[in-house]
């Protein structure tokens, strides 16, 4: 029964109130409170499960990350993402700091971050394109102020755009440091063709220029993408379901909820089944056999 609780909340994204109605549908009268204690219990058998979980993350040679605000107990908290192709942990901390982000880290391998400064200083780095270009493609200022010329600002952005594109195109050739190299001068030889002159120009290439050498990391590794779209989309079912239950209340509860939404993710990414899964980590820890995944 656990189980097919989990299911429904977690990977259904169903309320617990909605829930007990379907249970009560089928005559089973089981309360609101029964099965937030069902849930808040798997903290138990997941605990272990969701430690191993972080190592597993920390040891790939490519990391995707990403945040996204959650709410508990009325206050503002945040989610973190860590996936990779095929793990994806994901957890509830109190802040958006880089206190979280270090605890987070690993000592190799590439993290695959949008401009979040509290990603600063990790061991190796590779910036959102797809973050940037959107950003670039969304100038916030008005034009004709500062002689800044729209279509100045248009070229530019699309100049930028190509030059992503070539990288792309010449990943497909193979990776090094030379090539990366290569991509960052013809960088800096773009931005030195900018015009000085307007807040759109300004705001763009400060941007850029703040992340030097962190924006062609994926052409000296293969398995470093460069974007975080892996991560953004391991996100879109913990917001899903913060849409329809609003927060999550009671430390256990949140800290179970980020446990089974670690193991649902990463049984989809897998291509695995998630009851199955869960199933399988209970029964483990009931016969006390480690469980293999």
């Amino acid at each position: 029964m656990t189980v097919l609780i989990s299911y429904l909340s977690t990977a259904a994204n169903v309320t617990t109130g909605n829930i007990a109605d379907l249970f009560r549908s089928f005559g089973l009268d089981i309360s609101e409170g029964s099965i937030t204690n069902a849930l808040k219990r798997l903290k138990r058998y997941l605990g272990p499960y969701h430690k191993e979980l972080l190592e597993k993350v920390k040891a790939a040679n490519a990391r995707f990350k990403d945040e996204t605000s959650h709410r508990h107990n009325g206050e503002n908290f945040w989610g973190w993402v860590i996936a990779t192709k095929e793990w994806v942990y994901f957890t509830i901390e109190r802040r958006r700091s880089h206190k979280v982000a270090k605890k987070l880290a690993s000592d190799h391998g590439t993290d695959i971050v949008d401009g979040y400064a509290g990603y600063n200083g990790l061991s190796d780095i590779q910036r959102d394109w797809s973050h940037s270009l959107r950003r670039a493609k969304k100038p916030i200022y008005d034009f004709g102020k500062e002689n800044e010329n729209y279509d100045e600002y248009r070229s530019f952005v699309k100049q930028l755009s190509l030059l992503f594109h070539d990288a792309k195109i010449a990943k497909k050739k193979g990776v090094s440091k030379t090539l990366r190299n290569e991509f960052d001068n013809r960088l800096w030889k773009l931005l030195q063709t900018a015009p000085t002159k307007g807040r759109n120009f300004t705001r763009l290439t400060n941007y850029i220029m703040k992340f030097d050498g962190q924006w062609f990391t994926f052409l000296e590794y293969t398995d470093v993408d460069p974007t975080s779209d892996l991560a953004e989309r391991s996100l879109r079912h913990v917001v899903t379901k913060r849409k329809v239950s609003q927060q999550t209340r009671g430390q256990d509860s949140m800290d179970s909820y980020a446990m089974q939404a670690s193991l649902y993710m990463t049984s989809k990414i897998r291509g695995e089944d998630y009851m199955e899964n869960l199933s399988n980590i209970i029964k483990s820890d009931l016969l006390s056999t480690p469980y293999k995944s």
